[in-house]
């Protein structure tokens, strides 16, 4: 089912079920404007009174664009438990920004 230019992984599941990952190859930095990413959480952040998103965060979530995103077939997206770790599943996930900061700071 794979081709050229798509990497996959086949991920053990419960119940004898499987997760198929599908990512295309490179770097996320050449498929993806991360700095754009990065400023439009720091528009939103203006945006409100208070954020949990720190500029500390963003600093952090810009090493996604040094990674493929075969790198993230094994990372645990059903459980972010820190402000980066929801910004990396938002992305990898495709969720848009605006969801993304919603769920961080709590506005939903």
């Amino acid at each position: 089912m794979a081709c050229d230019g798509i990497d996959y992984k086949i991920l053990s599941a419960d119940s004898g079920r499987c997760e198929i990952g599908f990512a295309n190859q490179g770097v996320t930095s050449d498929l993806f404007d991360i700095d754009t990413h990065i400023e439009s959480y720091r528009m939103l952040n203006d945006g409100v009174p208070y954020s949990l998103i720190t500029e500390a965060d963003l600093k952090e979530f810009e090493t996604i664009s040094r990674k493929r995103l075969s790198d993230f077939f094994d990372y645990d997206y059903a459980h972010p438990c820190t402000a980066v770790e929801s910004l990396k599943v938002g992305f990898i996930l495709g969720y848009p920004i605006e969801s993304t900061f919603a769920v961080i700071n709590w506005l939903r």
